[in-house]
């Protein structure tokens, strides 16, 4: 459960494992490209209705932390399409 939006968590076990020091928690915009790679798996493994519907899950737990992400969330879960899903992801990025 702990990977979920946080796929970075991996990085920062090996690191703890060798006993380097953690590397940086990853910046609004990897989370977002993370996002829309995490995407578009989902769409080529599931097609574009399940996807998106599990993906609104996803970008819940991926937007944690950022402020002003309620706001983005609620938006989030009523997209249907997934081409308004990627412009509501990049919209993030302003």
């Amino acid at each position: 459960r702990g990977a979920l939006g946080n796929p970075c968590i991996f990085k920062d076990a090996l690191a703890l494992w060798k006993g380097s020091p953690l590397p940086q928690p990853p910046s609004i915009q990897e989370r977002i490209e993370m996002m829309l790679r995490h995407f578009d798996l989902l769409i080529g493994e599931k097609g574009e209705y399940a996807a998106v519907r599990e993906m609104r899950k996803h970008a819940g737990w991926y937007l944690k932390g950022i402020p002003g992400s309620a706001a983005i969330r609620r938006e989030l879960n009523s997209i249907v399409k997934a081409e308004a899903l990627i412009e509501m992801i990049c919209r993030i990025k302003r």
